[in-house]
Formats: structure tokens, C-alpha cells, sequence
């Protein structure tokens, strides 16, 4: 085993004994933020009063779990399932405060969380015609801004986040595909605001703290101009913002990389069949950008594929065995995210969808040219709040 595997273990394994150690004192809203603590926060997407549930993380290093502390009424209506590439929830830091996000898509508002209370702070609204009832409402944070998408509306509203977490409406731009493709992902850095549609095409947006500006780079994926039946769903970009890394909704594994360091989009570099898993609509890079976990939809597996944040080159990692209660007690995996802020992430959670939607808990091990998906024995936890759960965010978050 390398030394640099062994290091993240053991770093990994004292916080999480220190974390079990710390907990046994009691719940209470101002250990949030004590070092050792780390959580899952969800969006439920509840089909009526929505709720937000929000995990601690306890266990072992080979055994991590989790534990439901709160479960917080956000106070506005969920949708119950969308889009995959949708992602649901946000965080934030403003100055000191940190502000936790949660889409209420079938009452087209955004609840806004004190982080350290957990409380919401209001439901707040864009325009009178941003719409995401039946389709969807996905979330992104950069600097003090976040980025609400109105999937029924076609329209991207920017919101200003006040220090108490509350958010100014600051206006909303149109955003629709080349031939009508709704929105599906979003991912925002800096000044840039990058869109995945539903029909194949994407789009990238000047964002610079105000209303987004489109950057006139609508264009198809290369993907999609090679198989035709595809779209880009998910989206992240680098932690240097040089690169937006997308999935496709496809039959196999399916990865698409764009350089942005221009401001702007540039065709992407398809990589297809890598591996066995089937479909790739959801994906999370590592927080050292050596891996992306793609979370294979279809097959109830998820994929790590190797990285390269120099040149932006992606290759075959390797893949999880299928993961329990795939097709019995849930039929779809969704969003993914890592434990960890540093290295592999150590720990993937991944939102599992279905009657009795849970948390799938993988933990990675990677020597820079070999790698394993090992499903946790503890894995998965249940959410019993949820039929619906396509997104979650774990805290820390990592650094980009």
C-alpha cells in the first residue's frame, strides 16, 4: 500500500474517532461547527411540505455511517424527482456565516438556512414568471451570488446572499436549449455560469456579480453530435476554472470535457465506454481533481475515472460492485459527493432513489494508477423523509 494511501487513512480514521468520541455529548446547533463534525444535508423533494434532513457522520475509517439528527421544514411545497443533473441544494459562506440552500420546486421558491441554527431564514421568490413546478428548480453558489433555474420557465434568476443568509432578487435571464432542451445542470466559478439542456446542447453565461450575460456560445457537445441520443446533465469545473467536466445522459459511462479558461466554452473532448456502468448522468470531482465518480444511474453502480487537471484528460479507473438494495428498495442512483476535503474524498455518499430512498456509502482507495469502490457494511443509511432523493451536499464542502 503507498504511503500517501496509508497517510489519508489514518488522518481519516482519527477525525472519525474523535468525531464518535465528540458526539456522545449531545446534539446541540452550536457544535455544527466543531472541527470533527462532518454531515450530509439533503434536499427530500418531498411531493407536498418539503423537508431537508441533515445527517451526522459516525463510524470507522472501513465502516462510516450515518445517523439523522434534524429534519427541517423548509417551509415550501417539493416537487418529488426531476431531472437527474439537477442539483437541489447549495452552500455558501458570507463572511462568517454560512447559509444552506434548499430548492422548493413546486412552490418556486428557495428556502434559506442559517447554517449554524437551522432555521430558515425565508422562502424567497424570482420574477413573477420564473416558474419550476412539474420540472425542476437546480441551485448553484459562487461568492455571495446564487443561481436558481427555473426549469419550467426557462429562465436562470440571480439572487444577491445577505449577511444573514436572506437573498435579494436581482433579476433572471432567459435560458433554453438550441432547439427548445430545458434546463438541466448548472455549475458556477468566478464570473462564469455553465448550462447543460436536455437537448444535447450547452451554454455558458457571464455571471461577474450581477445578472447572468449568455457569452453567445450555445453549441451541441461533441457527444451529442456523435451519437445524437445524448445530452450533458451534470456539470462541475475545476477548482483553477480552467476546465467545466460534464456526464452525458447516456447507454454507458460517458464523460465530456471543455476548456473555459477563455471565459467561454470551447467544444468539448468526448470520452465514451468507459467501463461497464450504465448511464452517467451524475458525477463529483475528487477535492485533489485526481478522480470523477460517475454515478451510474441504471446499473446501481457508480465509477471512478482518473483525471488529469493539467490537460484535462480523462481515462478508466475502476468500478463498484452493484450496490445493495439496487431494484429492491430503491431503483435508481442520483447525486454523488465525498466525506472528505481533501485527496479522494475518502468516503462517496450517494443520493439512492426509490419507495424507501437511502444513502449509499462507498469508501475509495486510489494509488494514483489503481483504484477501489468497496461498499461500506453500514451502507445504506436510511432517509425515511424521502421517496425522492436525487441530491445531497456534505459538509465541509469541499473547496470549489
Amino acid at each position: 500500500m503507498a504511503n500517501k494511501e496509508i497517510n489519508v487513512k489514518n488522518a481519516l480514521r482519527t477525525r472519525l474517532l474523535v468525531a464518535v468520541t465528540t458526539v456522545m455529548i449531545g446534539w446541540g446547533a452550536g457544535d455544527l461547527h466543531a472541527a470533527t463534525r462532518h454531515y450530509v444535508l439533503t434536499n427530500d423533494d418531498v411531493a407536498g411540505a418539503n423537508t431537508a434532513t441533515v445527517f451526522l457522520v459516525k463510524g470507522t475509517p472501513t465502516n462510516p455511517k450515518l445517523t439523522p439528527v434534524k429534519v427541517i421544514q423548509t417551509g415550501g411545497q417539493g416537487l418529488g424527482g426531476s431531472t437527474y443533473g439537477t442539483v437541489r441544494q447549495a452552500l455558501a459562506r458570507v463572511g462568517t456565516k454560512e447559509c444552506f440552500f434548499v430548492a422548493d420546486a413546486n412552490s418556486n421558491d428557495v428556502a434559506a438556512i442559517d447554517y449554524k441554527s437551522l432555521k430558515v431564514v425565508g422562502n424567497y421568490q424570482g420574477s413573477t414568471t420564473d416558474n419550476s413546478e412539474r420540472n425542476g428548480l437546480g441551485l448553484a453558489t459562487s461568492g455571495k451570488h446564487l443561481y436558481a433555474s427555473f426549469i419550467t420557465s426557462g429562465t436562470i434568476a440571480a439572487f444577491a446572499i445577505q449577511s444573514d443568509c436572506a437573498l435579494t432578487f436581482l433579476g433572471d435571464v432567459a435560458a433554453v436549449g438550441l432547439t427548445g432542451g430545458q434546463i438541466d445542470g448548472t455549475a458556477a466559478h468566478g464570473t462564469i455560469l455553465v448550462v447543460t439542456y436536455t437537448d444535447g446542447s450547452i451554454e455558458s453565461f457571464k455571471t461577474a456579480g450581477r445578472v447572468p450575460v449568455p457569452n453567445n456560445d450555445k453549441q451541441y457537445t461533441s457527444g451529442f453530435n456523435k451519437f445524437h441520443d445524448i445530452n450533458a446533465a451534470d456539470v462541475n469545473i475545476t477548482k483553477d476554472g480552467r476546465f467545466a467536466v460534464l456526464s452525458d445522459a447516456s447507454i454507458t459511462t460517458q464523460v465530456e470535457v471543455s476548456n473555459i479558461s477563455s471565459g467561454k466554452l470551447k467544444p468539448t473532448v468526448d470520452y465514451d465506454s468507459l467501463g461497464s456502468g450504465k448511464n452517467s448522468n451524475n458525477m463529483w470531482i475528487s477535492p485533489d481533481e485526481s478522480l470523477i465518480y460517475v454515478s451510474n444511474n441504471q446499473s446501481g453502480q457508480i465509477t471512478a475515472l482518473f483525471f488529469d487537471n493539467k490537460t484535462g484528460k480523462v481515462s478508466y479507473g475502476c468500478i463498484s460492485p452493484v450496490l445493495k438494495g439496487f431494484n429492491s428498495t430503491w431503483f435508481t442512483n442520483v447525486g454523488v459527493t465525498t466525506e472528505d476535503t481533501v485527496g479522494t474524498g475518502a468516503v462517496l455518499w450517494l443520493a439512492e432513489e426509490g419507495s424507501a430512498s437511502s444513502i449509499g456509502i462507498v469508501n475509495v482507495t486510489s494509488t494514483g494508477k489503481k483504484c477501489t469502490l468497496k461498499e461500506a457494511a453500514g451502507s445504506p443509511a436510511k432517509d425515511p423523509n424521502s421517496q425522492n432523493l436525487e441530491s445531497l451536499t456534505g459538509y465541509p464542502p469541499r473547496s470549489f
